[in-house]
C-alpha cells in the first residue's frame, strides 16, 4: 500500500519559542533579536564588545567621549549577565568577562551599525564572543 507522507512544516514562531525554552533551560536569560545570532539586551538592542577592554579585568576602557558614542549597557538590562562597577559607580553588564556597550548610532532594536567600526567594535556572537577580538590594542571611537 502506497501512502504519501506530508513534509513537516516549520513554523517560524514555534521554532523561536522552542529556542527560547531551550535557552531558559540552560539558564541563559539574554534576549535574542528575531533571526539573529548576536547577543542583545532585554529590549532587543544589539550589544558590542571593545577590543581595548581586557577580559575579566573588572574594568572598562571606554569613558568620556568614547562612552558618549558607546554607552555602557546597564547591568539590569541583561538579566543573568555578569557585572562590573565603573569608576563613576555605574553598574555595567559583562559577558564572557568583557564589558558590553551600545552604539549611539543604532536607531532601533536589531540595528548593528557599529559592528566592525574602527576594527575594534564588534557585535557579540552567541557562540563565542571572544573569538572575534582583534590583537590590536589601539583605536577606538
Amino acid at each position: 500500500m502506497n501512502t504519501l507522507r506530508k513534509k513537516p512544516r516549520i513554523v517560524p514562531g514555534l521554532t523561536l519559542l522552542l529556542f527560547a525554552i531551550a535557552l531558559s533551560a540552560c539558564g541563559t536569560t539574554y534576549s535574542q533579536a528575531q533571526n539573529a545570532e548576536v547577543l542583545v539586551d532585554n529590549a532587543g538592542r544589539t550589544v558590542y564588545i571593545f577590543d581595548n577592554d581586557t577580559a575579566n579585568s573588572g574594568e572598562s576602557a571606554c569613558y568620556d567621549g568614547c562612552a558618549r558614542a558607546w554607552p555602557p549597557v546597564p547591568a539590569d538590562s541583561m538579566p543573568g549577565a555578569g557585572t562590573l562597577t565603573r569608576t563613576d559607580g555605574f553598574r555595567q553588564a559583562v559577558h564572557d568577562g568583557l564589558p558590553l556597550y551600545y552604539f549611539a548610532g543604532d536607531q532601533t532594536p536589531g540595528d548593528r551599525t557599529g559592528d566592525g567600526l574602527n576594527d575594534v567594535w564588534h557585535v557579540v556572537p552567541q557562540a563565542a564572543p571572544t573569538s572575534r577580538r582583534s590583537t590590536r590594542g589601539y583605536g577606538g571611537y
